[in-house]
């Protein structure tokens, strides 16, 4: 697809959902284009992109080692089934059972608890079935929910919830399914033999789906969606700036939020549109003299914003200011500036320097957004830290580098101590995976050289483990006493 002229928005992904998002937003007065990732070629400016997503559902029965079958079927194909199902004869013994399995091989739905309810009470009702529920996490945010899955209880089906240990399934003496389980409230072993096992449908990112974050660089959550679960990602927003993701059936309330989220993907993108204009107060720059042209910059940005043409440049406007490709620079070549508040030139940011190390310190780098903020809460708390602690904020664990973490040892620091926060709650995404990685090197360096490794670590931590913080650097100066 070629366009000429300014794209407000193009519109990436699935065909259907994004013909209805194209004219929407259409209709609002946005300049929208339809395209692919691949084969894409936009000689116009585009504003921002909304990735469409469809995802795929699935039974995913290998999960539970199951194998599909008669009686063995899906959700959707219970409820296809359900209107030929003829009533019992109570005169002919016991009812059948039937069982359905939800939120016990990945995350279930709103959507699906409504369906096997709905479900349930005609089996019950109308049907003279009995009716079971297995499930690990049973979704009930949904308005009502709550109070149909007590109605059901009502009406006799046996409702069983499994936090630890799954149920496992077996061939009875015909060859029918059998469910053997644990209940975990009367801590009984049962066998239930059920005339059908119904297994909900899980949704999962489809192949399309992840080519295109990966197309991208934007990084999807456990799901294969975008975007990632970062606390740092509100609503749509990717690690990618101004590209946003619609997750299918994302709403934990059992909404169809299309026309939510569309609402939000217009206001993001009117603030992108101001935002061209916009300088940031704080970019990464490149020195075209010291430039090697290596690439290391344009694979270690999170964020995409390293252009590669006839010189390598960071783009102001996705540039996050993390520092990792500051640390990650072999030629030293990039260094983070900031304006004055009088929006002057931009002026260095300086690296993170040792000052007043004494021997036998222990020096503990760690992020703004997490540790230094857990290490006032230590203060706050009374909880104790030791007297010769040298903490050094960065403001991602990003920016660390090997050679500040050599440079304790060189001043002679009995150890150092890497501080970042938890996976998935970093603001530049992989920021503390960096931060991991050269902790890695270095004690593989102080290894071969003889030293022992175990003088610098890696730890994680939220801004409000306070207590934890006091523990760890207490625990790890300790332990360095001790050699």
């Amino acid at each position: 697809m070629k366009s000429e002229g300014r794209i407000d928005i193009l519109i990436i992904g699935d065909a259907t959902t994004g013909s209805g998002v194209s004219e929407t937003l259409i209709g609002k007065g946005f300049r929208v284009a339809r395209a692919d990732v691949e084969g894409y070629s936009h000689r116009s400016r585009v504003g921002g992109a909304i990735v469409v997503q469809a995802g795929e559902r699935g039974p995913e029965f290998e999960a539970l080692g199951l194998e599909p079958g008669n009686r063995v079927v899906a959700l959707s194909d219970f409820l296809e089934a359900l209107p030929d199902i003829q009533p019992f004869d109570k005169s002919g013994g016991p009812a059948p059972l039937v069982v359905f399995l939800l939120g016990l091989a990945g995350e279930s739905s709103c959507r699906a608890t409504r369906d096997a309810l709905a479900a349930s009470s005609v089996l019950l009702d109308d049907l003279g079935r009995r009716v079971a529920m297995l499930y690990g996490n049973l979704k009930v945010s949904a308005a009502g929910l709550e109070a149909e899955v007590r109605e059901a209880r009502r009406k006799g089906a046996l409702l069983l919830r499994f936090s630890s240990a799954r149920p496992t399934f077996v061939r009875n003496g015909e060859g029918r399914p059998a469910v053997e389980c644990l209940d975990e409230a009367s801590r009984r072993r049962l066998i239930l033999h059920p005339d059908w096992i119904v297994k909900d449908e899980i949704l999962r990112a489809g192949p399309g789906d992840l080519e295109r974050a990966a197309r991208l660089g934007a990084e999807p959550g456990p799901d294969g969606f975008l975007p990632s679960d970062n606390v740092y990602r509100f609503g749509l927003e990717t690690n990618r700036r101004g590209i946003l993701g619609i997750i299918p059936d994302a709403d934990p309330l059992g909404r169809d939020t299309l026309e939510d989220d569309l609402a939000a993907a217009m206001l993001e993108m009117r603030a992108l549109d101001r935002f061209d204009s916009w300088a940031p107060d704080r970019v990464a720059v490149i020195d075209p003299g010291l430039c090697a042209r290596c690439l290391t910059c344009h694979r270690s940005c999170p964020h995409g914003a390293v252009a590669v043409g006839e010189r390598i440049e960071i783009v102001p406007q996705a540039c996050f200011a993390c520092g990792i490709c500051e640390a990650a620079c072999p030629a030293k070549a990039i260094t983070l500036r900031e304006r004055d508040p009088e929006k002057g030139p931009l002026e260095a940011v300086p690296r993170p320097v040792l000052l007043d190390i004494r021997p036998g310190d222990l020096v503990t780098f760690g992020c703004r957004r997490s540790a230094e903020r857990a290490r006032a809460l230590c203060g706050h708390l009374g909880a104790g830290r030791p007297a010769d602690l040298v903490f050094v904020p960065v403001d991602c664990a990003g920016r660390i580098s090997r050679e500040m973490l050599m440079d304790a040892f060189l001043q002679d620091a009995s150890g150092v101590l890497v501080l970042t926060c938890h996976p998935g709650n970093c603001h530049a995404e992989k920021g503390n995976l960096q931060a991991r990685s050269r902790v890695g090197e270095v004690r593989r360096f102080l290894e071969e050289a003889g030293l022992n490794p175990e003088r610098v670590r890696f730890n994680t931590l939220a801004a409000n483990m306070g207590v934890e913080f006091g523990r760890m650097v207490r625990e790890f100066k300790a332990e360095l006493d001790q050699r």
